[in-house]
């Protein structure tokens, strides 16, 4: 990721941030989808979308599995 340097220096601190902000959301009746990034493929997706392997990446990605998982539940 480009913007490496903005992560916890540890996994773990990570996933407690992340899992901090995913029960923040689901209290404020939000729902939330896990977009799992796989650090081996995502930089070729990003390449493929024009994008850089960055925040604004992660975002679009997440947007995108949060859309798929929204279509999956309404049946279309």
């Amino acid at each position: 990721m480009s913007d490496s340097h903005q992560f916890p220096d540890r996994f773990d601190v990570w996933l407690a941030k992340a899992e901090a902000f995913e029960k923040d959301g689901a209290s404020h009746g939000y729902v939330v989808v896990r977009a799992v990034i796989d650090p081996k493929t995502f930089p070729n997706w990003c390449k493929s979308c024009n994008l850089n392997v960055d925040a604004e990446a992660r975002t679009y990605f997440a947007n995108l599995a949060a859309r798929k998982y929204a279509i999956k539940l309404s049946g279309y």
